[in-house]
């Protein structure tokens, strides 16, 4: 089984692989020994009995999780990132590399200090899933969208949906990327329609929300509610408290579909839902009476 790790000390990605996997892909090891690919870090390796380590230096590189902390990704960002990782994707193709082997967790995606270009590792015979990686990649995305910019949030969420696909494919994140940066680079504002068929809201403590609700209980983002393909959604935000439908706790990113007079409970809110589908408009009434009646 895979390990992969960063060695602060020696500044440098391990991936641990068992010799059998990795001698498998024996054609993607030399190609990568005797080339030097823009955007794929080199790498030296070592044998630890049955296991392999591949040793990527990322000296005067950081890494997109430590790129983006606190910060939130506008869809200027979402184009400029993706864009740079589809070029490295796709000059590893021109080598017979397979796009599965390529670490898609954030905190092994690296752009350059200095020239802002994207630099990948690559684990000869490895395979995304040991890490979850294109997941937790996926869920980065969700996190750090800024949420009031209202086409960033539509593709993280259909990037999100392909990441965690098993049937992902560099072809589709092509096609996904050319539908939105072909309209341009700017993003949208809040309440307004995804490509005139759906809308996304979102409820949480911060006033950048749709519905802002100021207390500590509710998170700064806490949920979101999605008008899309004729249907209403909700979906908690990695919320601190937890979202819950009809009393069933909602799993983080995970769509619910929602109807009308369904209970949505926030914390220690709990909203009875109203929608409009002709206005494609939300209506919530709070069942003890602690806030007024919203539409949104």
């Amino acid at each position: 089984m895979e390990q992969i790790k960063y060695d602060a000390g020696e500044e440098c990605v391990k991936g641990l692989i068992a010799v059998e996997k990795a001698e498998k892909a024996e054609l993607a090891w030399n190609m990568l020994e005797h080339n030097r690919i823009e955007g794929i870090l080199p790498f030296e390796y070592y044998y630890l009995n049955d296991m392999v380590c591949f040793c990527y230096q990322v000296v005067s590189y950081q890494s997109l999780e430590m790129i983006y902390g606190e910060r939130e990704m506008n869809f200027r960002e979402f184009c400029f990132i993706w864009k740079e990782l589809l070029a490295v994707w796709e000059r590893g193709r021109e080598y017979l590399l397979d796009e599965q082997a390529f670490l898609y967790d954030p905190d092994y995606i690296f752009f350059h200090i200095h020239e802002k270009k994207a630099a990948l590792c690559y684990l000869p015979g490895g395979s995304e899933d040991c890490a979850g990686g294109r997941k937790k990649l996926g869920e980065f995305l969700l996190k750090k969208v800024c949420y009031s910019d209202k086409k960033a949030v539509e593709f993280a969420y259909e990037m999100y949906d392909l990441l965690s696909s098993k049937f992902f494919c560099v072809e589709q994140v092509k096609a996904l990327s050319d539908r939105f940066f072909e309209n341009g680079e700017e993003g949208e504002g809040h309440g307004q329609e995804q490509e005139g068929k759906e809308r996304i809201w979102t409820i949480g403590r911060s006033e950048e929300n749709d519905l802002c609700i100021p207390d500590r209980t509710i998170s700064k983002r806490h949920v979101q509610i999605s008008f899309e393909r004729g249907q209403y959604f909700v979906m908690d935000l990695s919320s601190l408290n937890g979202t819950r439908l009809n009393g069933k706790p909602i799993a983080s990113y995970q769509k619910e579909s929602c109807k009308d007079e369904d209970l949505l409970e926030l914390a220690r809110y709990v909203f009875r839902l109203g929608f409009m589908k002709h206005e494609k408009g939300i209506k919530l009434v709070e069942s003890n009476g602690k806030l007024p009646e919203f539409c949104l």
